[in-house]
């Protein structure tokens, strides 16, 4: 059996059964290597932001992913829409008010911090759309096999991880910053080309 038709019978469900066998595979060796690292924590679990959290990004998801098939104004995404905005707004408020809170949101006054969530928000966030979009298109419009969508955007991929090992590097030589904004810059660049 050639590989493509083992990739073509599995199907794409089969994907989501990788990263379950990496974990099942990595326990006994985590368990052995890694030592005991707990820490008893002085103050409770911040179980409501951890749910406010949960609810407002199921929203947001369910929001892009109902909006195309039922459409955006459609009473059902709008619902999910309010309630990912409404648990969003009430993680902001309630993280205000914890002594030790999930996340400290007044960190984000900071502006090197908020500026690299932003950029790194842009930097993983617009490609993983990228491939989620391609990978169909590969499949659907043009007709190319499981195989031949994956090789397609394997170049991508392995210049995303060559480029993480020599980032450090690049950094440390000529600066974060410039580092960064020619990071951003080349990702742009590269996306704009692929649209061409």
């Amino acid at each position: 059996m050639s590989m493509e038709s083992l990739v073509d019978v599995a199907g794409w469900r089969w994907i989501f059964f990788q990263p379950v066998a990496l974990v099942v595979a990595a326990i006994l060796p985590t368990a052995r290597a890694v030592p005991n690292s707990r820490e008893a924590a002085g103050h409770k679990f911040d179980t409501g932001g951890a749910l406010m959290s949960s609810i407002g990004v199921v929203g947001f998801i369910l929001v892009l992913q109902e909006g195309p098939e039922r459409g955006w104004l459609a009473p059902l995404t709008l619902l999910y829409l309010v309630a990912g905005i409404g648990a969003a707004a009430s993680f902001v408020v309630w993280e205000l008010r914890q002594q030790a809170p999930l996340l400290d949101v007044r960190l984000f006054r900071m502006r090197i911090l908020a500026s690299g969530s932003v950029s790194l928000l842009a930097v993983f966030g617009v490609p993983t759309g990228v491939f989620v979009v391609l990978y169909p298109y590969f499949q659907l419009v043009l007709g190319w096999s499981g195989l031949a969508a994956t090789i397609a955007c394997m170049p991508m991929l392995v210049l995303m991880v060559a480029c993480s090992v020599l980032a450090p590097r690049l950094a440390a030589g000529i600066g974060s910053r410039l580092t960064m904004a020619a990071g951003i810059f080349l990702g742009g660049a590269g996306l704009a080309f692929l649209g061409l």
